[in-house]
């Protein structure tokens, strides 16, 4: 069978637009820094850590005061090992927006990787004086207390598990479990 002229011309445009949209969207997709943050994320619950790393650095790129641009880039590399990068990332968070209580608590949990327990604690406490309900301050406190080598009463661990099972059973549960 032929296909008549005026089909194929018809053919031939409706394919190149179909083409060009597709390109256009994943242009425009390349510019979003919140669809590129929300494919960091997911590369790092896959566990691809250096995927994440370029898409929040492409994502700064296009705007370098997206404080959680920052925040996703210091998870990333804290995930990584590179406590480093992990704490220079959470720090500029931080001088973007002062009230992110998650960049403190990220912040926390790289000091308490390289074992500065007092650093820890005070971005901990920090967080908590931000968002009272954040429940990763708390469970980033809970481990700090169940360390041998900081001094806590009784009765401080105590509130700090029962805030943490308010908000959050299952955090409270681990906490529990690494601190019986």
């Amino acid at each position: 069978m032929k296909i008549p002229l005026f089909l194929k011309v018809i053919i031939v445009v409706f394919t190149s637009s179909v083409v060009f949209y597709t390109a256009c969207v994943n242009i425009d997709a390349a510019k979003d820094p919140e669809s590129l943050l929300e494919a960091a994320s997911d590369k790092s619950r896959e566990g691809n850590f250096d995927a994440a790393i370029k898409l929040c650095n492409q994502a700064i790129s296009l705007d370098d005061q997206n404080a959680y641009a920052y925040l996703e880039l210091g998870n990333a590399y804290l995930q990584k090992g590179d406590i480093i990068k992990a704490i220079e990332s959470f720090n500029q968070a931080i001088s973007l927006d002062e009230n992110n209580s998650s960049a403190y608590v990220g912040l926390g949990n790289a000091y308490l990787g390289k074992d500065e327990l007092l650093i820890a604690k005070e971005n901990y406490e920090k967080a908590i004086s931000l968002d009272e309900n954040n429940p990763f301050a708390y469970f980033g406190l809970g481990r700090i207390y169940s360390s041998p080598s900081v001094e806590c009463s009784a009765k401080e661990k105590d509130n700090i598990l029962k805030k943490l099972e308010q908000l959050d059973k299952s955090l409270a549960n681990k906490l529990k479990e690494i601190n019986p």
